[in-house]
């Protein structure tokens, strides 16, 4: 009989360790418009969460039949797979500064899409879902992400990059940092000769850092 108590005391624990483990990011994700992810429900978000609390695989059908997985999830970061070619990203930053519901915690969306050219959105959120004007950093920031190597002729390097034209962004946000690292996606027109393989050497891989207001 006390085993079974204990056994029963155990399992309380780590159900309560757990939660408390995702309680910030559940709150926020069960919390999320509809209109933000809109082929999923309030039920289905929730259930995401229990399955990756309870250790089983995290994953739900969507109202357009596809599978939608969590295959991350902490207290300050949770990422989505909505589909093959699509995912979202969501990570709780900090902030001093007081927003509009008071709070200190800013909720940035990082939406991807695309397999050959991948590119991406970033969006901004007070941790009660209200819109914040922080500009996009892959606006802020795409004149870095193209660079003319100091060997490299102007014309060669034009030519290159109207390969790259228009601009496709791909982003990612760290789980365990406050770091957006982003690239310059290729066309898929892109064609194959001697002059394309040169098109690596003028893409730069960029990542900027949360200060508390923006990313730089």
């Amino acid at each position: 009989m006390k085993k079974c108590l204990f056994l029963l005391f155990a399992i309380f624990i780590g159900a309560l360790q757990a939660y408390a483990q995702y309680s910030v990011m559940r709150d926020v994700f069960s919390q999320m418009p509809d209109s933000l992810l809109p082929y999923m429900s309030h039920n289905n978000r929730l259930d995401l969460i229990d399955f990756a609390e309870s250790g089983m695989e995290a994953e739900i059908t969507n109202s357009f039949d596809e599978q939608v997985r969590l295959t991350k999830l902490t207290s300050n970061y949770l990422r989505l797979e909505l589909s093959k070619a699509s995912s979202v990203e969501m990570k709780l930053l900090p902030t001093e500064d007081l927003l509009p519901d008071t709070t200190k915690t800013i909720i940035c969306l990082v939406y991807s899409f695309g397999e050959k050219t991948p590119f991406s959105n970033i969006r901004f959120y007070t941790s009660k879902w209200l819109p914040l004007s922080i500009e996009n950093p892959i606006t802020v920031h795409s004149d870095k992400l193209i660079i003319k190597p100091d060997t490299m002729g102007i014309e060669l390097f034009d030519e290159l990059r109207n390969y790259l034209m228009p601009l496709y962004v791909s982003a990612s946000i760290s789980e365990t940092n406050d770091v957006i690292t982003m690239k310059a996606s290729p066309q898929g027109t892109v064609p194959i000769d001697n002059k394309s393989k040169c098109l690596n050497y003028i893409i730069k891989q960029i990542s900027i850092e949360w200060d508390g207001k923006t990313f730089k």
